[in-house]
């Protein structure tokens, strides 16, 4: 690429003025530069990138504090659910382990009326209920 100052320039605004174009060795033209001579006042100011909204201050002690022990207020109900979930889960734990053991004892009372069954049958008592 190289810079020719009397290459054609481009369309120019009213308060421009053309400086030079960037050509390629084939006689391609990249890019014209240019410079604004004047600001128009009726023209809007360029908008800056980096808008700044504010400045936070630095951190007081007390908010810290505050924020401290809503910080600690939070972790002690966190743990007391979290304890209300321990105590859910083991209830229902051993209400399975009691349905379970009802269930144990049902077939054993049955096992043992049966044998009662026979045994007074075997010794011939009569109208034994």
């Amino acid at each position: 690429m190289f810079q020719d100052e009397n290459a054609p320039g481009p369309r120019l605004k009213p308060d421009e003025e053309y400086v030079h174009s960037w050509m390629t060795k084939e006689g391609r033209i990249i890019s014209h530069d240019y410079r604004r001579n004047k600001i128009s006042p009726d023209e809007l100011p360029l908008q800056p990138r980096l808008t700044i909204f504010g400045v936070r201050p630095p951190a007081r002690a007390e908010d810290y504090q505050d924020n401290s022990e809503i910080r600690k207020l939070s972790n002690e109900l966190t743990k007391a659910h979290m304890a209300g979930i321990r105590l859910d889960t083991s209830q229902q734990r051993l209400r399975e382990e009691v349905r379970e053991m009802q269930g144990d004892l049902d077939l054993y009372f049955k096992f043992i009326d049966e044998r009662m069954d026979r045994l007074v049958e075997a010794l011939g008592i009569q109208d034994f209920e």
